[in-house]
């Protein structure tokens, strides 16, 4: 994701807004890798109707393999 240090280093060299800050935490929410962690997260609680309309919602946004095969499986 790399998210993190382009906040670390915009606040260490001082230009990094609120505005920008809060824009990039809002994008690591579209990227793959942070929807199959927040998709796994539920499942491996035993839940079953969360993972279920988050996997709907996730795949209306991208083709994410693991969540596709996460939502068959429940």
């Amino acid at each position: 994701m790399g998210i993190l240090s382009l906040i670390i280093r915009g606040a260490l060299d001082g230009p990094l807004t609120s505005e920008e800050y809060y824009k990039l935490l809002r994008t690591r929410k579209i990227s793959p890798r942070y929807q199959r962690e927040a998709f796994k997260k539920p499942v491996d609680k035993g839940h079953k109707d969360l993972p279920r309309s988050m996997g709907e919602y996730i795949l209306k946004q991208n083709p994410n393999r693991a969540v596709r095969l996460g939502t068959r499986a429940l």
